[in-house]
């Protein structure tokens, strides 16, 4: 199968997951109730997969990164993050969240696969961080709304942090543990391990796990990251982290503008349209570098 067809179908899976999402949160839904059952869905579905396969998969180094995944994940995103969304600027806590790619790619060009990259690499990078710059501050219409901007500050940093480290054992494990049956020994520690944070979050915090939205959008979900993440790790073995984090992140934000403009009718700024055409540009730098 042609890279860019990964890359396209990682792309494909990514712009899926977040209508559902959307919809599974509705009437007050609950993110780590969704995100249980997302997360015990891949770890069943890859268990049955390596069980089929006849594979080994106590692999410590997967293992390892299996469990650091499913802290910056779960406790990093999902409570973190999620947080500071309801406390803080929404576009600028996203636009942390997603920027923090750049550590997973000088984490790939220093350690993993080291090499100078490309004025044209440079260039796509910058251009990418600063369309997630433009979209993100376009979000910011409400100036009425009051912001808890100094716990906001606090935990937006950790929270950004921990997706630094999601970028980079993403690189790691894609780089050093090339291959379809290993990027599902990986994703099966680590949604075991999601799944049984978010079960005992949400039992703490007194959330029924028995919501029909966000078990049927986490199911669904499931099969979507899955797969999207067997191809993403694929095409990083293939393009590199340079390329196909900045693509990943940026092309579903993109679809979702136009999504949310013309199926949801949301109201969008010039800062969103000009945001997508220099994603549009970067991206194309990056793809021909």
């Amino acid at each position: 199968m042609s890279g860019w067809l990964y890359l396209v179908l990682g792309v494909i899976g990514q712009i899926s997951i977040w209508p559902i999402s959307k919809w599974g949160l509705k009437q007050n839904g609950v993110e780590s109730v969704l995100g249980f059952w997302n997360t015990l869905g891949m770890s069943i579905i890859a268990c049955i997969i390596l069980y089929v396969s006849d594979i080994d998969f106590l692999v410590p180094d997967l293992i390892v990164a299996g469990c650091i995944m499913s802290i910056v994940y779960s406790i990093g995103f999902l409570i973190i993050i999620m947080h500071c969304l309801k406390i803080g600027p929404s576009g600028l806590t996203i636009t942390i969240n997603n920027s923090a790619m750049v550590f997973g790619i000088i984490y790939s060009y220093v350690y993993l696969r080291p090499e100078v990259p490309g004025i044209l690499v440079f260039i796509g990078i910058a251009g990418v961080l600063f369309a997630i710059a433009l979209i993100g501050i376009s979000k910011e219409t409400d100036i009425n709304k009051q912001f808890n901007y100094p716990r906001w500050y606090k935990l937006v940093i950790i929270g950004g942090l921990f997706s630094a480290v999601s970028f980079m054992t993403q690189a790691h494990v894609a780089y050093t543990y090339p291959g379809v049956l290993n990027t599902i020994i990986y994703n099966f520690w680590a949604q075991s391990l999601s799944s049984m944070i978010l079960l005992t979050i949400s039992l703490v915090r007194k959330n029924s796990i028995f919501r029909k939205r966000e078990m049927m959008a986490g199911c669904s979900n499931a099969f979507l990251n899955l797969g999207s993440g067997v191809v993403g790790f694929l095409a990083i073995g293939i393009y590199g982290s340079a390329i196909v984090f900045p693509v990943t992140v940026c092309v579903p934000i993109i679809v979702m503008i136009f999504i949310g403009r013309f199926v949801y009718g949301e109201k969008l700024q010039k800062t969103s349209y000009v945001g997508a055409i220099v994603a549009i540009v970067s991206i194309f730098l990056l793809a021909i570098r």
